[in-house]
């Protein structure tokens, strides 16, 4: 379900990424069971499978994966990758120009690589990192 408030965390998640400014950032949280949409903005169909990964791989069990991912930058990178993996090969599958396809790509490996993660990598590892999708 989606819920127009912030996720039960959000204070922690503020506090683990201090110098990212979260005013009107429109950012979209997956909280299992839940997808935490606080600004009530519209939730592409691709971003939504990137949330999906998160709840997928949260096991039932939030809390934890929540408590790795604010404290472990290389569990991040891989649970953001995974989810932005999903996300760009879901874009393929509904977008079949080359040029917006290579524009979404550019867009998702800025924010990968934004401080928003943390800046764990730059925009070019970063759309190479998402490249690598399984088919």
């Amino acid at each position: 379900m989606v819920k127009k408030e912030y996720p039960p965390n959000f204070e922690r998640i503020q506090k683990a990424f201090r110098s990212y400014t979260f005013d009107n950032s429109q950012m979209i949280y997956a909280y299992w069971p839940d997808i935490y949409n606080p600004d009530g903005v519209h939730i592409p169909k691709d971003t939504m499978a990137h949330e999906l990964v998160h709840l997928e791989r949260q096991e039932n069990n939030p809390e934890a994966w929540w408590d790795k991912y604010l404290t472990n930058a290389n569990f991040r990178l891989e649970e953001e990758l995974a989810a932005y993996r999903e996300q760009y090969r879901f874009a393929k599958t509904i977008i079949k120009d080359r040029n917006k396809l290579a524009l979404g790509l550019m867009k998702i490996a800025h924010c990968l690589a934004s401080s928003m993660y943390g800046n764990l990598l730059s925009i070019n590892e970063a759309i190479k990192a998402i490249e690598q999708i399984k088919q």
